[in-house]
């Protein structure tokens, strides 16, 4: 099956963005964040343009470490196997759609409270979608529950969804090498290098969120 090299960089940035919106909520990064701001606008930006530039930074070097770190696996995955006849953008190819599960268990993990608690305004809004006083189907008054999922439930939820979806990651990426590989250990050699990306995603993950909930 033909992969499109961009399929790579779309997939790099689903996980880069979701990567860097759990990072930048953690308390390391704010103090940074801090130190930087200062920093620029020393040196004659104001505050609006101090925080654009910091968190494109933020965000294009959390795009280029997920990038970096799939080719490399990429690259070594096809030396471990001796697959000298497959140019390392074609490895990288083959597997990006392991990296697919995982981007949708990030998505899910890092945006499930704002689905759970924000979509409950909707009910207020179908009843005054301007703003303007008005009550079509009283419920203008609804407020959010925001006692609706207990914390233990979400944060079991967003771990278990980052769980399996690095698992199915692992199982893609091992059917995959099965198929590309000439013999069963030729495929076996092959994986060692994306289960070990696969675990760096999954502690970045899981640190992104438990650094985001800490500094809440």
């Amino acid at each position: 099956m033909h992969v499109r090299p961009a399929l790579v960089a779309l997939i790099a940035v689903l996980i880069a963005t979701v990567t860097y919106d759990g990072l930048s909520a953690s308390g390391i990064w704010k103090r940074q964040d801090v130190i930087a701001s200062e920093r620029l606008i020393n040196l004659g930006f104001n505050d609006f343009w101090a925080g654009i530039i910091i968190g494109t930074v933020g965000l294009l070097g959390s795009l280029v470490v997920v990038i970096i770190l799939y080719e490399v696996c990429s690259l070594i995955s096809a030396r471990l196997a001796n697959w000298k006849t497959t140019t390392n953008g074609r490895i990288a190819e083959a597997f990006v759609h392991s990296l697919i599960p995982i981007a949708l268990a990030y998505f899910i993990a890092h945006y499930l409270t704002l689905f759970v608690f924000q979509s409950q305004d909707l009910i207020r809004l179908i009843s005054d979608p301007f703003g303007t006083g008005a009550d079509y189907f009283g419920t203008s008054d609804f407020r959010i529950n925001f006692q609706l999922v207990s914390a233990e439930w979400i944060w079991g939820i967003q771990v278990g969804a980052i769980v399996i979806g690095h698992v199915l990651g692992l199982a893609m990426a091992h059917d995959r090498a099965l198929e590309i590989g000439r013999s069963h250990g030729e495929s076996i050699r092959s994986q060692a290098p994306m289960l070990v990306l696969m675990v760096l995603l999954t502690v970045s993950g899981l640190w992104s969120l438990s650094a985001g909930m800490a500094a809440t």
